[in-house]
């Protein structure tokens, strides 16, 4: 729980102005008196109508409980302007302890009119109301939160720049989280009228990778822009609640130029990096920000799960390169054997106190053991499909002695193929797309097959 309220101490600094409705979420942490600890995060633009000083949250339950909280903000933190950017966005947080009377399903909700009137892909903005929403499972027996975002909002990107952010949603519980974009609400169920895809370069459109979270963008339009990402959360495969996050984004020329990665581990930089980090053993990750105005200043940020428990291993320290203005990020992690066969993201993020960029890490915990030696018995090692809950995309990843030609099938219940395609595994690590938009909800069967037979299968459902 402390390290949950220090994130949110730590993304705020100071200044005072007033704002129009910009984005926002609402996540919930149970305390370990039972109560639960509901957080209403707000960010305003820098002109319009003042911020409110208490804002009237909803509780929705089982049975038709129903009942209100008029919670006032934190007055440290509200009113500050964002940091890492250098004017124009506020924060507004609203803190409030509750005592949620039954267990079961909730539904908590704030709104507030209206968005901002900049916005270009809503057909009449000014006359939307902002509707952020969570939904949480209360359980008598098994404690339960929601997720939060490690990540902070991003606000400004460069007009005809390929640009990368991750909200790096975590769920202190451990449950499984699904990562969508989705469109923003007004009210319950009811979606804002006539949003629209922010406009974007024909060769990297507004997605997001279902597996790392990563949302990638070349937007080729000056302009304010609202999109909203959408986490559910699955524990043992069935859906217990939902966080989403409002974000407007605005484009803008990069007439000083823009921060960008320059270097990861001594090598040029690409979209996915995924490595494996042997347990017991250093892992050092290096990666290096640039500008292209040499007389900019940058800085540096690393979010990851593995900063919330104490115990992990793990530190992150930034320094100049001595060449020009680059700076140089080196993250290093001790995984224990207890971690062998975990997974870990890690996201980085450069500024220059206007634009940001991030860069997602995947790290994959091994025994150490050498891949020759993994694969006396199978040629093909440390499978992993996600996300499982799936929606649109999944991703299978494994690691292999040799190249060898696969053939993935997807079944549903009854043995029906729904979906066949052919891989070309090479040495070494492996990821592999399959697009799944169209299939429907339900239950299915994954298999892949070499020359020999069948080499692995996997249940999945799609909600």
């Amino acid at each position: 729980m402390k390290y949950f309220y220090a994130f949110l101490l730590s993304a705020f600094c100071l200044s005072s102005q007033a704002t129009h409705l910009m984005g926002g979420e609402i996540t919930v942490a149970q305390l370990p008196n039972g109560q639960h600890l509901v957080s209403l995060l707000v960010y305003r633009d820098t002109v319009g109508i003042p911020m409110q000083s208490t804002a009237s949250l909803e509780f929705q339950g089982p049975n038709g409980l129903y009942f209100t909280r008029n919670t006032a903000y934190d007055s440290i933190i509200s009113g500050n302007l964002l940091p890492m950017y250098p004017y124009g966005v506020e924060v507004y947080l609203f803190l409030d302890t509750v005592s949620i009377p039954s267990p079961g399903q909730w539904h908590i909700s704030w709104s507030d009119c209206c968005r901002n009137g900049a916005i270009q892909n809503l057909s009449n903005p000014l006359s939307e109301s902002m509707y952020l929403s969570t939904s949480l499972l209360v359980d008598s027996v098994a404690p339960n939160s929601t997720a939060f975002f490690l990540v902070p909002a991003a606000i400004y990107l460069p007009l005809n720049t390929a640009w990368q952010y991750n909200p790096l949603p975590f769920d202190p519980d451990g449950d499984s989280l699904v990562w969508t974009l989705d469109q923003p609400q007004k009210d319950f169920g009811t979606y804002c009228a006539g949003y629209s895809t922010p406009p974007a370069a024909a060769n990297n459109p507004l997605t997001l990778d279902s597996v790392t979270g990563t949302i990638s963008w070349t937007a080729n339009t000056v302009g304010h822009f609202v999109i909203s990402i959408l986490v559910d959360q699955y524990r043992n495969g069935t859906w217990i609640g939902e966080i989403r996050r409002d974000m407007q984004l605005i484009v803008v020329p990069a007439a000083t130029g823009f921060p960008y990665w320059s270097s990861i581990n001594n090598n040029a930089p690409r979209d996915t990096i995924s490595l494996c980090a042997p347990a017991s053993s250093p892992f050092n990750f290096e990666i290096v920000a640039s500008h292209s105005d040499t007389s900019q200043a940058l800085y540096m940020e690393a979010y990851s799960p593995l900063f919330q428990d104490p115990s992990n291993n793990v530190s992150f320290n930034v320094s100049s390169t001595g060449s020009g203005n680059d700076i140089k990020g080196n993250f290093q992690f001790i995984p224990s054997p207890s971690q062998i066969n975990s997974k870990h993201l890690v996201v980085f993020r450069c500024s220059d106190q206007y634009f940001t960029t991030d860069q997602t890490l995947t790290i994959a915990v091994t025994s150490g053991i050498g891949l020759e030696e993994l694969n006396q018995e199978s040629a093909i090692q440390d499978w992993k499909v996600a996300p499982n809950p799936f929606n649109n995309f999944i991703s299978v990843s494994f690691r292999s002695s040799e190249a060898k030609k696969l053939n993935l099938r997807i079944l549903d219940l009854s043995g029906k193929e729904l979906l066949n395609t052919n891989l070309e595994a090479l040495y070494g690590n492996n990821t592999f797309w399959v697009e799944s938009a169209s299939l429907d909800a339900g239950l299915y069967l994954l298999e892949i097959k070499d020359e020999e037979g069948l080499v692995h299968s996997e249940k999945l459902l799609k909600p």
